[in-house]
């Protein structure tokens, strides 16, 4: 089934293959960015990247305005909707101080120089060692799809571990991104 495109609402056709059993989802939270940042800081050690990114840099942002502006940062979105929200914050940092902050404290800029470097052979590499084929070496494209492509393997590998894992008796159905879905039996 195509389940990667099947929307949100529709996941409720399916069903445990246990009778009384559940379907669970399982899944990373902020996967990407963590990847980012440990890669620039070689730990992420936080609970939450966003607020560590907040209370690092003393900002009066909140924790929302600062997803959104990694997420921005990450994947090369542009500045409007992050002024805006900015504005509504009564913010005195601006959009693009913001993403500054932000592309120095999840190292975009050293990466995205790796990347294009790379980019020349017509492919990069991801983290571990995947060839991911080009056709945009924009530097936000390129950081995007490494970002995806490692957090993708390493939940693959995170999953499997836990798949073979024998005190969890579940079956795994689905990996959907960075989440991991489980055919759990009853009890």
């Amino acid at each position: 089934p195509q389940i990667l495109t099947l929307k949100k609402e529709f996941r409720s056709v399916f069903k445990s293959s246990f009778e009384g059993g559940s379907l669970y989802e399982i899944d990373f939270i902020s996967l990407e960015p963590r990847v980012a940042l440990n890669l620039a800081k070689g730990d992420d050690g936080q609970d939450d990247v966003y607020k560590c990114f907040v209370d690092t840099h003393g900002l009066q942002i909140t924790r929302d305005t600062a997803k959104l502006a990694v997420l921005c940062a990450l994947y090369g979105a542009g500045t409007s909707k992050l002024t805006r929200v900015l504005k509504q914050d009564n913010s005195k940092v601006t959009a693009r101080q913001l993403l500054s902050k932000i592309s120095a404290f999840f190292g975009v800029n050293d990466l995205t120089d790796v990347l294009k470097s790379q980019s020349k052979s017509g492919y990069i590499t991801n983290y571990f060692g995947r060839p991911i084929e080009i056709d945009d070496n924009r530097g936000s494209i390129l950081v995007n799809n490494f970002l995806q492509s490692t957090a993708s393997d390493l939940a693959i590998h995170a999953f499997s571990s836990f798949s073979e894992d024998k005190k969890f008796p579940a079956l795994p159905v689905f990996i959907i991104h960075d989440a991991l879905i489980v055919d759990v039996m009853p009890g």
